[in-house]
């Protein structure tokens, strides 16, 4: 599970501060490139994180579900609010940006 669980927060976290960057007028081709690339990252780290999640509610004892339940959620939280900032940060950056990433 922290094989795909710290790196997809390691992601997130410096995706944020690449926003944040620009957001105040840090603007270069690096900067965006790290955007794109570590949003792109943390959705593949994520595809780990959520099997995992789903081996770990199944193999737990019942009294433990609800809390394995939260953590799933706080995972649904965290991929929605990832691919809410993909999507405003596609909209913002135009999809040839994010061809171009995905390729290297």
């Amino acid at each position: 599970m922290h094989r795909f669980l710290v790196p997809a927060s390691y992601h997130r976290v410096t995706a944020v501060g690449s926003a944040i960057r620009m957001v105040n007028g840090y603007i270069t081709p690096s900067v965006l490139k790290t955007l794109i690339l570590c949003i792109q990252q943390a959705e593949d780290q994520d595809k780990g994180v959520r099997k995992n999640l789903k081996v770990m509610l199944k193999a737990a004892p019942e009294p433990y579900k609800p809390f394995v339940e939260n953590i799933i959620q706080w995972q649904d939280y965290a991929e929605l609010h990832l691919q809410h900032a993909k999507q405003l940060t596609m909209q913002m950056t135009g999809s040839s940006s994010w061809q171009d990433s995905s390729s290297n």
